[in-house]
């Protein structure tokens, strides 16, 4: 019983972080797309359509965790690394 409040609560939990991360970045998206170009991740001619892809596969990370529960945790940790690892690095 303690496991499905965990696991609701957890969802929850990325569901909502994922959401507002959404909405922030929608809100200046302009702002999004420079820092993905910051980080060097892709080649400039390709900058704005990943920043989109990368915003679109954020929107689906809620829907995905509340559905499909194991592909929505492991599609928000390979996020996380892409976004917040893989920076660090380079």
């Amino acid at each position: 019983m303690f496991s499905s409040y965990l696991l609701a609560f957890s969802q929850s939990l990325i569901a909502t972080l994922f959401a507002y991360s959404v909405l922030m970045k929608a809100l200046n998206v302009r702002e999004f797309e420079q820092t993905v170009s910051r980080f060097a991740l892709l080649p400039l001619q390709v900058t704005r359509s990943g920043a989109w892809c990368f915003l679109a596969a954020e929107a689906l990370t809620p829907l995905l965790v509340f559905t499909f529960v194991a592909a929505g945790f492991l599609f928000a940790i390979l996020l996380l690394l892409i976004f917040e690892a893989l920076p660090s690095f380079w």
